[in-house]
């Protein structure tokens, strides 16, 4: 959990969608979502390794532009969803919006 709690204070991302539930129902709960430049290949590497036991796949290689309009190529990847992603989110997300937990604005 503390890699994702760092990520999700910089690059990181939890969204919402919809998975089956253990009783076969769909429910929602949140997925994580990561994206890095080619040029922090060693930290996405990190960050991927220390959470693939949560990914349904490996990660995939986006191309982007930039504000420029060159392409820039990243490294992607997301998680499943999963109940154990909830608590993070309603922590980091207000009304659907990412925002920074009050107890790490006490330091």
């Amino acid at each position: 959990m503390s890699v994702l709690v760092g990520t999700l204070l910089s690059d990181g991302s939890l969204i919402k969608q919809k998975a089956r539930g253990t009783s076969g129902n769909k429910v929602i709960y949140p997925k994580f979502s990561f994206s890095q430049s080619l040029s922090h290949f060693s930290y996405f590497w990190l960050v991927f390794w220390s959470l693939r036991h949560y990914c349904g796949s490996l990660p995939s290689l986006g191309i982007r532009l930039s504000v420029k309009g060159t392409k820039l190529f990243a490294l992607n990847f997301g998680t499943r969803a999963l109940p154990c992603f909830v608590d993070p989110y309603n922590k980091f997300y207000v009304d659907n919006i990412k925002v920074v937990p009050k107890i790490f604005l006490k330091f």
